[in-house]
């Protein structure tokens, strides 16, 4: 068994209160429990760290909207990634395009 060592924080009552509710529905020792939140977020945050010229864009989008393009991912077989990257270079082109045909116009 590996080493272990204690760990203790105060926290708010809500948050001290779902933790527990949560950990009891999990069916772990409390210790389990929040060994596994800590080693998750430790495994997210590693997997999200922005590497040379990428960047993070986050979004919240109204329930209705993310649904019709879940609907749409799963249908055209693209991933959110793929999709928006596409969307945002369209709108771009377009723009840049736009652009530079207006000293033409004038």
């Amino acid at each position: 068994m590996a080493d272990k060592r204690n760990l203790c924080a105060m926290i708010p009552v809500e948050l001290h209160a779902r933790v527990r509710r949560e950990q009891e529905q999990s069916g772990k020792t409390l210790s389990e429990f929040v060994e596994q939140l800590i080693t998750d977020y430790y495994k997210m945050k590693e997997g999200t760290k922005m590497t040379g010229d990428m960047r993070t864009m986050a979004i919240q989008l109204p329930e209705e909207l993310f649904e019709r393009l879940k609907a749409y991912l799963k249908s055209s077989g693209l991933s959110q990634k793929k999709f928006i990257i596409q969307l945002i270079e369209e709108a771009l082109d377009k723009a840049e395009a736009e652009d530079a045909a207006e000293p033409l116009n004038a």
